[in-house]
């Protein structure tokens, strides 16, 4: 083998097992770093649990509601053997209901004391001190137990300057219904539909009375007071006409039928000796046209 051979021989010669181990470690490229992630797991966890917290609290809250507001409440007469309906609505509005009787009036409630919930629903009612176990511009204590979604919750209601200590359980219930019934071929005098405004009324103090093409009917008085409170007093009715002559019908504790005759004249309304006038009437003066 000559010189030039014996070289290539050498450069041609397999690479032995050690050093083919140590050119693959020399070569292998590094692993890439394992990163973290952003928001730790222990991080995650507890932003879990706060949620869970949250949203434990909140059906907790809907489940056992401890107030009055948002329920149609029912209190039960054995004296009158007639029900009364209360709710306490948004904005301090509250409603009563008796038979096809409506009343609107106004309510606080005094949170100061904490071991007390204290509720009063204005004075401003005219011709009445109560509806049913409600006092006017008297001081309620409340308490309420049972569950809203389950339809069972009880609201106890005492006065404490009632020296007797009475209680008086409203119990949860569905929205009450007047119970009155549409006449059957009811006949319209177009001449009588639509409504009318007593002529004494003011902006403070309106009566007015709203006659249906369909048989129903609403008496309703409603007043606006200075310290903002409004009060409306609203009877639904049924009406039958014939010869000048009216049938009205409402259920208070009982049901009632009122007969009344009826005269239109000039654009007025007399009915039971007051005078109305329609409300859309043109009422301005002949030197304000």
């Amino acid at each position: 083998m000559n010189h030039t051979d014996e070289t290539e021989v050498k450069v041609t010669e397999p690479l032995s097992v050690s050093e083919t181990s140590r050119w693959i470690e020399e070569e292998e490229p590094e692993a890439p770093k394992k990163k973290h992630p952003y928001i730790q797991i222990p991080v995650i966890i507890s932003l879990c649990l706060v949620a869970a917290s949250l949203l434990a609290f909140f059906a907790y809250k809907i489940f056992w509601i401890a107030e009055p507001e948002g329920v149609t409440w029912v209190w039960s007469s054995e004296t009158d053997n007639v029900n009364w309906y209360f709710e306490f609505q948004d904005e301090n509005v509250f409603k009563a209901y008796i038979g096809s009787f409506e009343i609107t009036a106004n309510y606080t409630k005094d949170k100061s004391d904490s071991d007390v919930n204290k509720l009063l629903v204005s004075a401003d009612v005219p011709y009445a001190q109560s509806v049913g176990c409600i006092f006017f511009g008297a001081e309620i204590n409340y308490k309420i137990s049972g569950s809203r979604v389950a339809g069972s919750q009880e609201m106890v209601i005492t006065y404490p300057d009632d020296p007797e200590g009475q209680e008086f359980v409203l119990t949860q219930t569905e929205k009450s219904e007047s119970g009155l019934a549409l006449p059957e071929d009811f006949t319209a005098d177009e001449e009588l539909t639509g409504e009318w405004v007593n002529i004494y009324s003011t902006d403070d103090a309106k009566q007015t009375i709203i006659f249906n093409d369909d048989g129903s009917m609403i008496l309703s008085e409603a007043y606006e007071f200075a310290n903002g409170n409004y009060t409306e007093i609203r009877r639904n009715c049924t009406y039958t006409v014939e010869n000048n002559e009216l049938n009205i019908t409402w259920i208070a504790e009982d049901t009632v039928v009122h007969q009344s005759e009826y005269v239109i004249k000039d654009g007025i309304l007399t009915l039971d000796g007051a005078s109305y006038y329609r409300a859309d009437r043109d009422t301005a003066t002949p030197d304000q046209k």
